[in-house]
């Protein structure tokens, strides 16, 4: 990350916790569009630049209700079409002229896609770069509005910045990850044997300034990440540095001997958008797919809500184009589950690409409230909603997400005098909830042999059904370290969720 955006980033960070806009929890579910969920959407653009616009939907209109801050790149429009380069050219420059915007198409790129193995051909996805005139802003939202169904045009979107889903203070829910004694001794070390989790993330840092097993690998050298920090002090540039390898570290916990391999979706800047997790994600599972060597579970803990197709009818969005395509080429391919993170915004609004049908939702429990204390085990297999945890009908699962210790950076450290991390982190954040579930299934595909999307139905049945108020799905939390992924609960234990 550039040093100069990055002190932007502080300093507007910093700014906003001085007026007591950035909180380090919240209490309960909070309204949607709070100050600090626009502090997410605001570090995102400022750490991008000029080419990422915020939209809170007061001037722009991008969400008619459970309104959520959004951010997307102001060059670019996201579509699903079997229209050639020309077609699309003349379709983007029609809605454009009946908009009254002078901008026009400054490039075409297609991102293909994993091919089906039987049936129709997938749509392809077709990225479409924009030239603005002069000072003037293209309407990004209403060109995607214009063609989304239109004709040939099956979809349409902005290019959505992603988030890390630990957030929304800083994307770490309860503040930035702190040093913990020791990690939690791993369950059985057979555990995961064989299966394959690949996280697509920030990417794994160096030895130097990682603690991560020897499980845990990088798929490509590109998918390093770059741990910049300050000189003087130590300070992480990006908030959410570490990520990628704290994620592994879950999965290493729970399922010891599962080989998880980091896979970064961020652009140069560290900021990953639709586009850029599509094409780094699609471009992994057309050579996984050369060979047949699908992963077989598939953890994104990022994401982001939606705009609304029309503000006035809730509940059509626009959602992330590429991102979509993807999810349908692994649902067609039937090789690999995949978990999503369900995001930390504490709203029942949809987040992407968690809240897609084929994928696992997961929202994150606070097991530290259970009788046993442990972060990452209740007897119950329960335990109360995080208040950062988005909820609803469209999150499947629920598994813990609080105060989890787990492989960290080292040697770094978030703030200004803060503690420096030595390689273990305590961190929150459905971020964790979604490895902890992949790491449960890569166990049950592990012992029985299933296939992964079999291996999760063994998991959810001897869950507990949570409650109305959570929007329903399933808490599957460990009943004990000891225990497999389909202990039942202990008797007489009652669902807290």
């Amino acid at each position: 990350m550039d040093r100069t955006v990055a002190k932007t980033v502080r300093g507007m960070v910093a700014a906003l916790a001085a007026a007591g806009v950035l909180v380090p929890q919240l209490a309960g579910h909070a309204a949607s569009g709070s100050p600090v969920d626009e502090a997410v959407t605001a570090a995102l653009t400022q750490a991008w630049g000029p080419g990422l616009v915020a939209d809170d939907s007061t001037s722009a209109g991008c969400m008619g209700s459970a309104v959520q801050s959004v951010a997307y790149r102001a060059d670019r429009v996201v579509l699903r079409t079997s229209l050639g380069n020309a077609a699309v050219v003349a379709a983007v420059h029609q809605a454009l002229a009946a908009l009254g915007s002078g901008a026009a198409v400054a490039g075409i790129e297609r991102i293909d896609l994993p091919p089906p193995p039987s049936g129709p051909a997938l749509i392809p996805v077709v990225v479409v770069d924009l030239a603005r005139s002069g000072t003037e802003p293209v309407p990004v939202v209403a060109l995607a509005r214009r063609l989304h169904g239109s004709g040939e045009i099956v979809a349409a979107a902005p290019d959505y910045a992603l988030s890390p889903s630990s957030g929304p203070t800083f994307m770490w829910p309860n503040g930035y990850p702190q040093p913990a004694p020791a990690l939690t001794p791993p369950r059985a070390a057979v555990l995961g044997a064989g299966t394959n989790v690949v996280v697509y993330d920030t990417g794994l840092a160096s030895p130097a300034q990682s603690d991560h097993p020897a499980t845990v690998v990088r798929l490509t050298p590109q998918d390093a990440e770059a741990v910049d920090t300050r000189p003087a002090d130590g300070v992480a540039d990006l908030y959410y540095a570490g990520h990628g390898v704290a994620i592994a570290g879950v999965v290493a916990t729970l399922a010891p001997s599962a080989t998880v391999v980091e896979t970064r979706i961020t652009e140069a800047n560290g900021v990953a958008t639709d586009v850029s997790a599509a094409r780094r994600m699609a471009s992994t599972l057309r050579a996984a797919d050369a060979v047949n060597a699908w992963p077989d579970v598939i953890v994104a803990a990022f994401g982001s809500p939606a705009c609304d197709v029309n503000p006035a009818v809730p509940g059509d969005e626009l959602t992330p184009v590429g991102l979509g395509a993807v999810m349908e080429a692994i649902d067609r391919n039937d090789e690999s589950l995949v978990v999503g993170s369900a995001g930390n915004r504490s709203t029942s609004r949809r987040y992407y690409p968690a809240a897609f049908p084929s994928v696992v939702a997961v929202g994150a429990l606070d097991g530290g409230a259970d009788a046993d204390l442990s972060p990452w085990t209740s007897s119950s297999r329960t335990g109360p909603v995080a208040s950062f945890s988005n909820y609803g009908a469209w999150v499947d699962a629920w598994a813990p997400g609080v105060g989890l210790p787990t492989t960290h950076l080292d040697g770094v450290r978030f703030e200004t005098n803060g503690p420096v991390l030595a390689g273990i982190a305590s961190v929150d954040g459905t971020s964790f909830a979604g490895p902890y579930v992949a790491a449960l299934v890569a166990e049950r595909v592990a012992t029985t042999g299933l296939a992964p999307d079999a291996a999760w139905v063994q998991v959810r049945s001897t869950g507990r059904a949570c409650s109305a108020a959570a929007g329903g799905g399933v808490a599957v939390a460990l009943r004990s370290m000891a225990a497999s992924a389909v202990t039942t609960a202990q008797a007489g234990t009652t669902v807290a969720c």
